[in-house]
């Protein structure tokens, strides 16, 4: 697990972990190897043998993501990792602070900023976190003047737009779900292609003028490559077993985890097609990633 103990990605890599030892019989360990984004752990995995006895449960950055982000990178997604099975995605969803930024579509909230360049910024985790980058695919595809505030943390971004020192965020609503329920924050549109059960009657950015738009922090299950397909197979008949299990989905859902599943080349298709969108996101925001 590429991430640090106690966020969703971890807790997620547990229950899939405890479902692959009930599966399986066979005691499965997280190991958590957090730093540089997901690169340390994920290299881990991409160098290690290919005998399934070593897995990753990682997160666009490490299939998708990192890729672009650094000049020299120590694996490659597609020639080092096997995609064994998609698990669940969290919906990334566009807030604002209703206190501040009057705009309750998401129609009034760019006509808002374009009258306003460079005079609204939106907080985020971290330089190319998932809010970050779901932040600027929303920059490129408006063509608006937003000054991103990157933090050490989500945390601190929804301290900051609850306090009103940020106006915005496009960010994983597992932070924010009471927040919206309050009323604290405004959800305008969900990152999601089809609208979320977590947001009853909230729509999709792609359906509120700007088609296409798909951002989410999802995560999937993979393994180093050369590993046998028959592990493979094995491997993805376990994850969608424990996603055919009402309780383990209520249990993700409890986080804002959307169930996926699927078959390895639906995993892989995924990845691919994530790896082309944010390709053209992380090149338009080359000169903020710099700094």
């Amino acid at each position: 697990m590429p991430y640090a103990a106690g966020g969703t990605t971890d807790v997620v890599t547990r229950l899939v972990a405890q479902q692959l030892t009930e599966g399986l019989g066979r005691n499965v360990i997280v190991e958590n190897r957090p730093g540089g984004g997901g690169v340390i752990g994920t290299t881990e995995v991409a160098r290690a043998p290919a005998d399934g006895y070593t897995l990753l449960v990682g997160a666009p950055n490490s299939f998708s993501i990192n890729q672009f982000m650094f000049r020299r990178l120590a694996y490659s997604p597609e020639r080092d990792l096997v995609g064994i099975a998609l698990i669940g995605q969290v919906p990334n969803v566009l807030m604002t602070n209703p206190d501040i930024l009057p705009a309750k579509t998401v129609a009034e909230l760019i006509a808002y900023i374009r009258e306003r360049p460079g005079q609204i910024s939106a907080g985020s985790g971290g330089i190319a976190t998932s809010g970050h980058l779901s932040l600027e695919l929303f920059k490129v595809m408006t063509g608006l003047d937003i000054v991103h505030v990157p933090y050490n943390s989500s945390g601190l971004a929804r301290a900051d737009l609850l306090a009103g020192r940020c106006q915005m965020a496009i960010d994983n609503l597992t932070s924010y779900v009471t927040d919206v329920e309050r009323g604290t924050v405004r959800a305008l549109a969900t990152g999601t292609l089809q609208p979320t059960r977590f947001l009853p009657g909230i729509p999709t950015l792609s359906a509120s003028g700007l088609e296409g738009y798909s951002s989410t922090a999802w995560y999937a299950l993979a393994a180093p490559s050369g590993i046998s397909p028959d592990i493979v197979t094995k491997l993805n008949q376990e994850v969608n077993r424990a996603l055919s299990s009402a309780v383990f989905v209520e249990r993700l859902n409890r986080l804002g985890v959307e169930a996926l599943g699927g078959t390895p080349e639906d995993a892989r298709e995924f990845f691919a097609s994530e790896a082309r969108k944010w390709k053209v996101v992380v090149e338009a925001a080359r000169t903020v990633l710099d700094n």
